[in-house]
């Protein structure tokens, strides 16, 4: 039996198999028998936005993890040469000798890690902007 409203106009749910026909096929079929304007809704597109957003989120989530570490990473080692190797007197007079055109060895080393920092990580900021 056919479905149809008092009123000629209702809600009509309809259950199909993907590889046999496609919702285009279905619309069809029910605007060439009916007058009524037909609106279609596939339940799946909600759930296929969803899985979309949360996989963006999911890469986004990776890539901040993936940038804070990166960070972390070069960060650590400018924090212990400027704040603990610096309080060390062996280490102070080696890394306070100029390495050349009066730049000396710390802040060669603290500019050698701080700037793939600021370029790499520092990146998205920049192009975002």
């Amino acid at each position: 039996s056919s479905p149809s409203p008092a009123n000629d106009s209702g809600t009509l749910e309809v259950t199909y198999h993907p590889s046999q026909t496609g919702v285009r096929s279905i619309v069809d079929f029910v605007t060439s028998i009916t007058s009524q304007p037909v609106q279609a809704w596939d339940s799946m597109s909600y759930q296929m936005k969803q899985k979309k957003i949360e996989a963006r989120r999911q890469h986004e989530i990776t890539a901040w993890r993936d940038q804070l570490l990166f960070a972390t990473a070069f960060a650590l080692p400018v924090f212990v040469t400027s704040m603990i190797l610096m309080k060390i007197p062996a280490s102070h007079s080696y890394l306070r000798r100029i390495a050349f055109f009066g730049i000396n060895r710390e802040e060669l080393v603290c500019w050698a890690l701080a700037t793939p920092v600021q370029f790499i990580s520092g990146g998205r900021f920049y192009r975002e902007s």
